[in-house]
């Protein structure tokens, strides 16, 4: 079988290796990461192997290890081996031991990557693995994404195999006389893929002796129907989307207008880890009242008005931050403060900064404190001739968003807000005509995402 000649003619055509590439190839040991290997050295491509022990199986897991490292001997390849404590790993990090394995190895294989200066990772994953995701992700619950099967490339993942079947990787196994090792899990029914390996898949074969071929034309078709869908959702994207800063504001109004809204709205949701079902009942509430919040394990969505805004889950911090006397830098979560005592004199020019407040330093008493705005806070803001404002009331003015409040920060003395950060000066603290020194603030905030 002229395996080879169609390896390279399918990885020349994906781009997924060239004659100068050098590759780790994930290795357990199986039929497929065998073949990986040799058809990878067969064409002079510069590879390591990289096997995972994650002791599970016990002498069973320790037999592969060995089995691996005698066919690197043989072959006169690199080996690399890492043992992990996956059931430790999973329960600290309330993961799955499949979950546990999957972020345990590609960890590891991206420090080894990066370590010996490599291009890419090779993994044994072959048309069947592919035909097999699509319907787990079938059973699951998919959009379009998740019928294109496994991608030839994912950033420095690659899967040269990923044209070939199992009865093609099987036979030209036993072709080139390659021993391998068979994972006894391989014939548990205790995972979906295996009942859909062992049960799903032979059934339709059986209805159609050519089902592999045709899921593979079928997955084809997906990938480019997939392309298609991006680029159209990406372009309706534009209308109703606007990013202010670390913020993304969704519109409503607009999005109720687009044909699919509701998928538009996933597709839109989805980079903040929001996941389909969270999406359907966000859509299916789309004119909530203010307030209203939905949470992904990084970001917050929260409706006000007639937006829904995506936001970092970055919690305001409830510590208070002092500041001494002659201490010129302060460092807050969401930016950092610089304070300089200067003299002043009525030729001196009042600055138009809002990230910079000028205050009369006879009038501030250290140390001061950087922290929060909290419910029932109050100031008298600048202008208003000594009107004591809530803050509360202040941002409705200011028509902040629940996220925008949240970054407020304040400079307090004692009780006293002195400064609103980027936004107003006290009235008490303002510079008068016999002003002779002041206490400059200067505010950067960051760009937090």
């Amino acid at each position: 079988m002229k395996l080879l000649p169609e390896f390279i003619a399918f990885n020349v055509a994906q781009n997924l290796f060239n004659k100068g590439s050098k590759l780790i190839v994930a290795c357990s040991g199986g039929c497929d990461s065998v073949v990986l290997a040799h058809l990878l050295h067969q064409a002079n491509i510069q590879i390591v192997l990289a096997h995972c022990n994650f002791q599970l199986r016990g002498e069973e897991a320790n037999e592969d290890e060995k089995f691996v490292k005698e066919f690197a001997k043989a072959m006169n390849i690199p080996f690399h081996v890492i043992h992990f404590e996956t059931e430790k790993f999973a329960t600290e990090n309330k993961l799955s031991i499949q979950q546990a394995a999957r972020q345990l190895r590609y960890e590891w294989f991206e420090q080894l990557r990066i370590e010996l200066k490599f291009d890419g990772i090779a993994t044994a994953h072959h048309l069947n693995d592919s035909i097999e995701t699509v319907f787990i992700n079938l059973v699951r619950g998919t959009g379009i994404a998740g019928m294109t099967g496994i991608a030839a490339k994912n950033e420095k993942i690659i899967r040269p195999l990923l044209f070939a079947n199992r009865n093609t990787i099987e036979n030209y196994a036993a072709e080139n006389n390659l021993n391998f090792r068979t994972d006894s899990s391989n014939h548990s029914d205790d995972y979906l893929r295996n009942k859909i390996r062992h049960h799903l898949i032979p059934l339709l074969n059986e209805m159609n002796p050519a089902f592999e071929k045709t899921m593979q034309k079928n997955i084809q078709h997906f990938e480019q129907t997939e392309q298609l869908y991006q680029t159209e959702w990406k372009k309706k994207l534009k209308k109703i989307v606007q990013q202010k800063n670390d913020e993304y504001w969704i519109a409503v109004k607009p999005l109720l207008h687009l044909p699919a809204a509701s998928t538009i709205l996933t597709e839109a949701l989805k980079p903040f880890g929001f996941n389909t079902s969270q999406a359907e009942d966000i859509f299916n509430n789309l004119e909530a009242q203010s307030g209203t919040t939905y949470l992904s394990q990084d970001f917050r969505l929260i409706k006000h008005k007639d937006f829904w805004i995506v936001s970092n889950k970055t919690a305001q911090k409830n510590s208070i931050i002092v500041v001494e006397q002659n201490q010129s830098k302060s460092a807050t979560t969401f930016g950092d403060f610089h304070f300089e005592i200067l003299d002043w004199n009525n030729d001196s020019k009042i600055s138009t900064d809002a990230n910079i407040a000028l205050l009369d330093a006879r009038n501030i008493a250290f140390p001061l404190c950087i922290r929060a705005w909290q419910q029932g806070d109050y100031f008298y803001p600048l202008g208003m001739k000594r009107k004591k404002k809530k803050l509360s009331d202040f941002f409705i003015q200011q028509k902040l968003s629940l996220p925008q409040k949240e970054k407020v920060q304040l400079v307090c003395m004692n009780d006293y807000i002195i400064w609103i950060a980027g936004m107003r000066v006290d009235e008490r603290f303002k510079i008068t005509a016999t002003t002779k020194k002041i206490l400059k603030i200067t505010f950067t905030a960051k760009n937090i995402r």
